[in-house]
């Protein structure tokens, strides 16, 4: 978790750019940018650490068909399913077997329950829910709006992490990305995601820069402005 400046709390789901997002603000935040607790702690965890700071809390989340396959890969690399300690038994050296590991293990939506693990029970636990295909974007949103002074140019600047190349062994096929789109429907809806048109292509896999669509303000429970 990065508490910045006292007064800002962002909690980092794995694979949504979280790297990205604690070296951005290192490198574009004026004050202080602190690690607390666990690098992957969730709301609970977070909001139990920072007292009565009352932050704005931020979090992001990522398409559950991109998460798979970037979590599966990740696991095939460093034996480590990027989840929660009691679901590192999902992961199979088969794709497939993997997904529905874990769709039968959470069939209301694995990458859904772990997201509400950050952002809270229908995303409502939280000031902002950026997505990791905007993630410059939305990061520097979440500066504004926690009132953070940083370097604009310096964030845009920060050299992506982990950013892994369009290949034809990308193991997600459309029958399954159909069947995950079903489970994680209601994440999917809520962030504006849809099944990709060419699943191996590399606009799928990247990193997006642009500008922000929209700002998914969902500060219910908490003061707004």
């Amino acid at each position: 978790m990065l508490l910045i400046e006292q007064r800002c709390l962002i909690l980092r789901m794995p694979k949504t750019g979280s790297k990205w997002v604690a070296r951005a603000c290192r490198n574009a935040v004026y004050g202080s940018v602190e690690e607390i607790g666990h690098e992957h702690g969730t709301l609970r965890h977070g909001v139990n650490l920072v007292g009565d700071l009352n932050p704005f809390i931020a979090t992001f989340v990522r398409n559950p068909i991109d998460w798979y396959v970037s979590a599966w890969l990740y696991w095939r690399r460093s034996g480590i399913f990027p989840a929660s300690s009691d679901a590192q038994h999902l992961a199979d050296p088969g794709f497939e077997r993997t997904v529905l590991n874990c769709l039968d293990y959470w069939p209301e939506g694995f990458v859904t329950r772990t997201a509400e693990g950050f952002a809270g029970r229908w995303f409502q636990g939280v000031h902002f829910v950026g997505r990791q295909e905007s993630l410059c974007a939305d990061l520097a949103t979440v500066l504004r709006r926690a009132d953070i002074p940083f370097d604009e140019e310096a964030l845009g600047a920060t050299p992506q992490v982990n950013q892994r190349e369009a290949s034809a062994t990308d193991p997600m096929t459309l029958e399954l990305a159909e069947v995950i789109s079903g489970a994680e429907g209601d994440l999917m809806r809520r962030f504006g995601y849809t099944v990709p048109g060419g699943l191996a292509s590399q606009e799928r896999l990247s990193i997006g820069w642009g500008p922000n669509e929209s700002e998914r303000d969902l500060a219910t429970g908490f003061a707004s402005d």
